[in-house]
């Protein structure tokens, strides 16, 4: 398992390297994927702002936070212009009766402007600055503090899960805040790889869950542009667009019965999932090598004698 101290700069630098590859991308399409690439990375630099907040000191994360959910928001109507063009293009194709209507509706569906754009660069930019500074002083955190890291993030990441579960079953009404509270803890447990073992299998089964809320999301907020354009339509367009709301309508009840379904089925990992950070293993102990024994000491050998001396005969 990975230390929090070193899951926080790992963290920062995957951040940090997913924003501004985002980044570069947005700067020369500020519509469509780039534009909702750009919005996943703000997301993820919240979520990880929110899970090692005050983490070296107190205060840190705090900015990297409200600066990349107030970015995140303002591009929020250029992102649902987006996806509510695209959902209508594909009604083209499946529904032709309702072509003319569409073709009414899409004008008003505008891209991003290229000042705004140009604002979003420059946000992106000092929230890319601000992760920097962080994983400076991140840089110098000793393994003291190991444990009291660990109880922060763990205890963040149980009140997440209970937020998410509070919600029950998505309707009408919580679809929107439930998907939001969805994804944060996703993201989070996504920065966890390593350090967390629930966390993998969890991304995973969440998933599916995720990605019905998103398009029941999706329908219910072209069914509110729509339902606003209706009266700017010429009267012999009007008809046919409130065809085109009923269409939604069906579009969103489907998709919300979906994220139910899917919502039950990963409630259920999820409630029982231990979301508590283990301690690091200890690193192994240095061998000690074994004390040599003594040898004992071989045998002397005797010098040998010195030849005698031949005896010599009396006489």
């Amino acid at each position: 398992m990975v230390p929090v101290r070193n899951l926080l700069a790992r963290s920062l630098d995957k951040t940090v390297a997913t924003l501004t590859q985002a980044l570069e991308a947005y700067r020369g399409n500020p519509s469509g994927e780039p534009l909702h690439d750009l919005r996943v990375a703000l997301r993820r630099t919240a979520a990880l702002a929110a899970l090692f907040r005050n983490i070296p000191a107190d205060g840190d994360g705090r900015a990297e936070r409200d600066a990349a959910q107030e970015l995140r928001r303002g591009l929020s109507a250029a992102r649902q212009n987006d996806v509510s063009r695209g959902l209508l293009t594909d009604l083209t194709a499946e529904e032709p009766d309702l072509a003319p209507a569409i073709a009414a509706l899409l004008p008003s569906f505008t891209a991003e402007t290229t000042s705004s754009a140009a604002s979003a660069v420059s946000g992106a930019e000092q929230i890319v600055s601000l992760l920097s500074a962080w994983k400076e002083r991140a840089a110098g955190v000793s393994g003291e503090d190991e444990g009291a890291f660990r109880g922060k993030v763990s205890k963040r990441l149980r009140k997440a899960r209970k937020k998410l579960l509070s919600f029950g079953k998505p309707t009408r009404k919580t679809l929107h805040e439930e998907r939001i509270a969805g994804k944060a803890l996703r993201y989070r447990l996504e920065l966890l790889a390593g350090a967390l073992p629930s966390a993998a299998p969890l991304v995973k089964a969440s998933k599916s869950f995720q990605d019905a809320l998103g398009e029941a999301h999706d329908w219910a907020c072209l069914l509110e542009d729509v339902r606003a354009r209706v009266d700017g339509l010429p009267r012999i367009r009007r008809a046919g667009a409130l065809a085109l709301v009923i269409v939604a309508e069906e579009k969103r009840a489907e998709r919300l019965e979906t994220a139910r379904s899917e919502a039950e089925a990963f409630f259920g990992i999820l409630r029982d999932a231990d979301l508590t950070v283990p301690e690091p293993p200890a690193p192994p102990a240095a061998a000690v090598p074994a004390e040599a024994k003594p040898r004992s000491p071989r045998p002397r050998r005797a010098a040998p004698r010195a030849p005698r001396a031949p005896r010599t005969s009396r006489k």
